[in-house]
């Protein structure tokens, strides 16, 4: 049997990042495939992206990242082969 990633439980201290835990938290419960165990990573990169903070934007939208480096060889290739411009590229 598959065990869960996410470990942390209901947080209300944590304020308006408690409903985002909350919803880590049931995408992980739901399909245990879904969140990488980070748990033996030595270096863990966290990336992070927004949109529609602009005043016609009739959403917002919210990217997070969370990888292994030491794991995750065959991306880090790939955005090297995109060539300069794409963001920075961590060695």
């Amino acid at each position: 049997m598959l065990e869960n990633n996410w470990k942390l439980g209901d947080r209300p201290d944590l304020g308006a990042m408690n409903s985002a835990n909350a919803l880590i938290r049931e995408l992980d419960v739901g399909n245990p495939h879904a969140l990488p165990n980070l748990r033996r990573g030595s270096t863990i990169a966290i990336g992070s992206d927004y949109s529609g903070q602009h005043s016609t934007s009739k959403y917002e939208a919210f990217g997070f990242v969370f990888a292994d480096l030491h794991r995750c060889g065959a991306w880090i290739d790939a955005r090297r082969s995109l060539g300069s411009g794409v963001g920075d590229v961590v060695d």
